[in-house]
């Protein structure tokens, strides 16, 4: 019973940050491993972060 409220309350903001964020940063590991430049991998942290964000203002 506590599950569907809390999926229902989250919704929007959680569900699509979560898989998107899975899905955003296997690839940019291995990028990062493979260019290993450090301004690189800082700007795909802040894209993530600032899609993040954008997902959970917007919901």
């Amino acid at each position: 019973m506590p599950q569907p409220p809390e999926s229902s309350k989250v919704g929007p903001g959680s569900n699509s940050s979560r898989p998107r964020r899975s899905t955003i940063q296997p690839s940019a590991v291995s990028h990062f491993g493979a260019s290993g430049n450090q301004r690189d991998r800082l700007q795909q942290l802040y894209l993530d972060a600032s899609t993040t964000f954008n997902v959970f203002m917007s919901a």
